[in-house]
């Protein structure tokens, strides 16, 4: 039983804790260069998506 405790918690301890979830999105053919040059993907994505999404709240 300890040892079932000590797995337990070393697998709490390791789990990586992140506020962000992983999803896939199909880009056209056309883009797909310009965001693989990008320095850090996911930045990049999530700052255009927190643009656009400050730009439809204006308009509400």
């Amino acid at each position: 039983m300890e040892e079932n405790k000590q797995a337990k918690r070393s697998y709490r301890r390791n789990k990586p804790v992140t506020k962000s979830k992983v999803y896939a999105i199909r880009l056209d053919i056309d883009l797909v260069d310009f965001v693989r040059e990008q320095p850090n993907m996911s930045k990049f994505i999530n700052e255009l998506i927190r643009k656009e999404k400050e730009n439809t709240q204006k308009y509400e």
